[in-house]
This record gives C-alpha cells, structure tokens and sequence, in this order.
C-alpha cells in the first residue's frame, strides 16, 4: 500500500498537466500513487494522461460535476494512509511532498489536514494561499495572498487548507465527511475545513510545503463563478454556523453581501446563486442536523475562529 495518494481533479486542464505531474514526478518522497479523475474533459487531457502517465490511476466521468465529485472519487479510490489533493494549475516543489509527510507524522491524530504554502506560479516569492480562512461577512480568504512567501517560516494553526494542494489523514474523512457535492466548485475546501474545526480538527501550516500556483488557472467562466461563490458562500454559514451566532452576526452578513454584489457587478449571476441556495436549501438543513449535535466548540470559541479567519494573516 502506498504511503500516500496524491489525487488530482482536471477537467480541460491540458495546458496544466504537463507541469504538475513532471512535478510529481521529481518528488524526493516517492511513496505514493497518482489517481487522476477526469470531469469529462473535450481536450486532450485523457489521452495525455494514458499516454504519459501509464503508472496512474485514470477515473474518466463522464461529464463535468465540479470539483467535488471528482475529488471524492479520487478520495474513494485511494489507498494511501494519506490522501493529497492537488490542482491541475500547479507545480510542486520536489521536497513537497516529503515536508508534508514528514509534519503529519510528528502531529498529534487531531490535526486532520495540513496546508501548503501556495506561491504564485509566475512570482514564486509571492504568497498566494498560506492556508485559508472565513470571516463573518462570509467572505473567504486567502491567508497572506499577495504577501512574501518569506514572512511564512515555521508550522503554524490555520483555519483550514486551499484542497488546490493539501495533505489529509484518512481517518478526517470518515469523522468530518467529505466534500459536499452540492458546493459543485469553489469554496468546498471552506466548508470542509470549517467542518473539521467544528468537530475538533486542526490544520497546520506547512511553508516547506511549497507548490507554484497560477491562480484559477482552471476555473470556470466568471457569470458561472460569480452563481456559484454567491451560492456557496451562504451554504457554508447555514450548515456550519449555530443559529445564535447567525442571529448575532447578521449584520455582518448582510453586508458581505452588499459588498460582494458592489466588487462582483454582475447582478444577474448573483440573483441567480440565491435562487439556486432557495432550491438546495431542504437538503442544506438536513445536512445541519447532522453537523449541529457533533459540534465541540463553544460559541464563543466559534466567533473566535471567525474573527481570525477574516483576518487573512
């Protein structure tokens, strides 16, 4: 059995690939297998992988459900005691995932999950994610983005880790669940990590972990991000968050809201996320129902959590 198992979700990510698995390929730690789970691609990208990847595991969908059900397939078909989720649009650094192996193996079992130091592809000495965090606006951040990657030198709590490149124990899953497919893409490794605070988790940082990023390298077209941040953003809030801490914080809600409206300027893609939230809302409430009774946090541990999240540093 492999140590590890480094899945990689792609869908049209062709002009990536080449760079992230010759990535994997010059890894000093070698202990892992490759599973790749294509979302359907109309490029050339399971070709590629059948022809210069013939050592990986190939999981073809056949049509593009997002990230998440990619991921979970990848995460089901896994054999490692550690499972690595990587972006197409990125290149690991060789000593990446060795650093990462090597902090999880001296971590008490209650650290689920362990960030790495995401640098901008064309600027390696910017931060782009040193982890990733949420605030009470619903806004999500990225942890020290455009900051120098030099500022981050020692293993540190986060709130959470960017899924474009992060290291998770096998036993998270079982206890926090995986990623919820309704989230399709964008903000799924917020509600994740968030779950995993709730429950008692914890998530280091890892800046020897370093993994060059071209950020939303393989996103998709911007009204389709906007319906789905709009929608995202809000699903993570009433799954996760206690109804008194809601009730408390709604102002500040209402405002990431406005603000997000103001900064996005496509109101129709964003009317159109809520009414997506309005139709997925059933199965989001009984999602908390089950999350809600498991919570071993205080409430004011929980505002905490938030007010450091938003802070992005």
């Amino acid at each position: 059995m492999p140590r590890v198992s480094v899945v990689i979700p792609n869908w049209n990510g062709m002009q990536w690939l080449p760079g992230c698995l010759r990535g994997l390929q010059d890894q000093e730690f070698t202990d892992f297998e490759t599973i790749i789970v294509d979302n359907g691609s109309e490029d050339r990208s399971v070709a590629y992988v059948k022809d210069r990847c013939p050592g990986a595991t190939l999981i073809a969908l056949p049509e593009n459900r997002g990230f998440c059900r990619a991921a979970n397939a990848g995460i089901a078909a896994s054999r490692g005691d550690y499972i690595a989720l990587l972006n197409t649009d990125t290149v690991p650094e060789p000593g990446w995932l060795a650093n990462l192996v090597a902090a999880m193996d001296g971590a008490p079992q209650e650290t689920g999950s362990l960030a790495s130091l995401l640098v901008r592809m064309d600027d390696p000495a910017t931060t782009d994610s040193g982890g990733i965090g949420l605030d009470w606006k619903g806004l999500a951040h990225a942890r020290g983005g455009g900051q120098e990657a030099g500022r981050f030198s020692r293993v540190e709590p986060v709130f959470g880790a960017s899924a474009g490149a992060a290291l998770y124990r096998r036993s998270f899953f079982p206890a926090a669940g995986v990623f919820d497919e309704r989230f399709g893409s964008y903000l799924e490794d917020v509600d994740l990590s968030l779950r995993g605070d709730l429950l008692g988790f914890t998530c280091l940082l890892v800046p020897s972990a370093r993994v060059r990023h071209k950020g939303h390298g393989s996103g998709m077209p911007e009204d389709a991000y906007v319906c789905s941040v709009t929608r995202n953003r809000l699903m993570v809030i009433l799954k996760n968050i206690p109804w008194p801490l809601i009730v408390t914080h709604l102002h500040q809600l209402l405002i990431g809201q406005l603000y997000t409206l103001a900064i996005y300027r496509r109101p129709r893609s964003s009317i159109r996320g809520y009414l997506a939230l309005a139709r997925v809302l059933p199965a989001v409430l009984a999602e908390r129902r089950w999350i809600q009774p498991r919570i071993r946090l205080s409430y004011r541990e929980i505002a905490a959590l938030l007010e450091r999240g938003g802070s992005g540093s």
